[in-house]
């Protein structure tokens, strides 16, 4: 059980403001764990693990009807990476992703949406001329995205000005990092 939850308020007949709602409820279940990975057999390995799933319920303050909070319902983190022993090297992966995230205003209300997880791996060598250099490649499975956008007239719920559906598709990115003093 919350109270004095922290979400734009109506103020007036036409504006909002950042305020307080009496109550709302929030169940969530998290995960954050490490686990080294020797006594599997990969000296030197690690792999994090972090992710969260929640339920919420607030009374939306300008529509009357109970609805989540803003932000997302699920989250997932997997981040492994291994140091080769006795050597300069390391390299590993991770993998991340968010379910539909959702906002909204008093005359808006946007929905984001992830269709695969963000997916990555790297190298990184720690001493080139005293320099640690790490390349990687990051959004290895090409993840699409989409924003669904609705604006109301006066507000949500009554007549709409526009909406706005994008997709958004990009390619790999290709990093290269170079840090340190020499």
């Amino acid at each position: 059980a919350i109270s004095d939850l922290v979400t734009q308020i109506p103020i007036g007949a036409t504006a909002e403001a950042p305020g307080n709602l009496p109550e709302a409820r929030r169940l969530q279940l998290s995960l954050n764990a490490g686990l080294l990975l020797d006594a599997l057999g990969i000296a030197g390995g690690r792999l994090d693990v972090n992710g969260s799933i929640r339920d919420t319920r607030m009374r939306d303050p300008f529509t009357g009807e109970l609805r989540e909070f803003n932000g997302n319902r699920s989250y997932w983190n997997l981040d492994f990476r291994h140091d080769v022993p006795r050597t300069p090297w390391e390299w590993g992966a991770f993998a991340e992703y968010q379910s539909t995230n959702h906002s909204y205003r008093r005359d808006f209300e946007e929905h984001f949406q992830s269709a695969r997880p963000f997916v990555g791996v790297f190298l990184e060598h720690k001493n080139v001329l005293g320099l640690k250099v790490r390349a990687s490649v990051v959004n290895l499975l090409r993840k699409p995205e989409r924003t669904l956008q609705v604006s109301y007239d006066d507000a949500r719920g009554g007549p709409i000005e526009y909406t706005r559906d994008y997709p958004l598709e990009f390619g790999r990115i290709y990093r290269l990092n170079v840090s340190g003093t020499f």
